[in-house]
């Protein structure tokens, strides 16, 4: 088959390699810069293909969309570059928010069914040896990668994938985990629909708690699991029970462990065992150090709303104890900012024993000096963490900066 591959940005040419492994004729044609495609637009216009591959986010009226070839994309072209080693269970995972999450809650419940390997943002891991593999992005050309790396090797049971803007189709299981929804592809596309059309390509599909998304013969995961406070139970095919676990009563947590729940109860098997699944690092993760409790909220996503959640999921942990936060902007150069505003509002809602501010102003920190409040600054997360430790172990630390981890 004659197979066009558009945008060599975001896993194209990786999805083209594959491609013609699998006896393919393949170009690309970088359709962002114009420079690193084995063709360029104005060669290709004039070639008949089979087939054109588009990433999901391309603007409909590109040129080349409009051949009269067929269009897919380019999760629906991995399952023509290689298939699913095995026997391996697939899980895929998409949504705007708690992919990452929800993979790891899962993994929580599928680590001890043999040999596996996780995909998600954080890397790629080989189970049980928690050997990663490599570090790319969950683009779903990555998956070729992953699954690429899956076969031949061992007999793998179960292999979990965090995907973006929607899966391939392969899973046996794939995973809404977030129903907001943006637009995409020049402002012509909703995300949201592409997931969901995506999805249906899936054996089994389960939507996250909140999403009510008409999909014939799909799962919901508040039909199966029900949360009061810190306590979930499940009664899905005979499989009943509870477990209790601090992080249910943390929006994030809460919907992660409700649909890996979900997603147990659907698989066969028992999710009770999520009641010892602790918080990720960054994502309140909780340690002591030298008999000061610290919860780690520092990551790429940390705002205010996430800083107050510390705060929050702090004092059940802690109750009573004073609170010694550590906010603000080691990154700069992350999508979604941390705005002064929303810095000092964040330390107004919460109102701490003290906060030490990061900052590449050290002057910063006086603009926002609120009544009652002990205040420092720091330039570094790592910083702050030391000035913070000085406050004694009668308090609890609470590390809110925006940083790439």
């Amino acid at each position: 088959m004659k197979i066009l591959v558009l945008d060599t940005i975001h896993g194209g040419k990786i999805l083209a390699e594959y491609l013609k492994r699998a006896g393919h004729a393949v170009d690309t044609v970088d359709v962002y810069r114009g420079r690193d495609g084995s063709v360029t637009e104005n060669e290709a216009a004039v070639k008949v293909y089979d087939l054109i591959a588009a990433p999901v986010h391309l603007d409909p009226d590109y040129r080349l969309l409009n051949t009269g070839a067929k269009v897919i994309s380019h999760h629906e072209a991995v399952a023509m570059a290689v298939s699913v080693p095995g026997d391996a269970l697939l899980i895929e995972i998409t949504g705007a928010r708690g992919k990452t999450t929800t993979a790891h809650a899962l993994l929580h419940l599928m680590e001890k069914d043999g040999c596996g390997i996780l995909h998600t943002s954080k890397g790629t891991v080989r189970f049980p040896e928690k050997k990663q593999i490599f570090k790319r992005s969950i683009t779903p050309a990555t998956l070729v990668e992953v699954l690429s790396a899956a076969a031949g090797e061992k007999e793998y049971q179960w292999i979990i994938a965090e995907e973006s803007v929607g899966v391939t189709g392969l899973g046996d299981l794939g995973i809404l985990t977030s129903g907001t929804d943006y637009p995409i592809a020049n402002g012509k596309k909703s995300a949201l629909d592409e997931k969901i059309r995506l999805l249906k390509g899936c054996k089994k599909i389960l939507l996250a708690p909140g999403i009510d998304a008409d999909i014939p013969g799909a799962y919901y995961s508040g039909d199966i699991v029900v949360v009061e406070d810190d306590l979930c139970r499940f009664d899905y095919a005979g499989i009943k029970g509870e477990f209790s676990n601090k992080l249910l009563t943390v929006e994030g947590y809460r919907e992660a462990l409700m649909t890996a729940a979900a997603a147990g109860c659907i698989l066969g098997k028992d999710p009770s065992c999520l009641g010892s699944f602790s918080a990720l690092e960054g994502r309140l993760s909780y340690s002591i150090r030298d008999g000061v409790g610290i919860i780690d909220n520092s990551n790429s996503g940390t705002n205010r709303k996430t800083a107050a959640a510390a705060s929050t999921y702090a004092r059940r942990i802690s109750p009573g104890r004073e609170q010694v936060l550590v906010i603000g902007v080691e990154a700069d150069n992350i999508c979604e900012g941390f705005p002064d505003d929303e810095i000092a509002g964040a330390i107004s809602d919460i109102m701490p024993y003290a906060a030490v501010v990061v900052s590449k102003d050290p002057e910063y920190v006086r603009k926002i000096i609120l009544p009652g409040i002990k205040f420092e600054s720091a330039s570094s997360l790592e910083e702050g963490a030391e000035k913070a430790m000085k406050y004694g172990t009668n308090r609890i630390i609470i590390l809110s900066v925006k940083t790439w981890r």
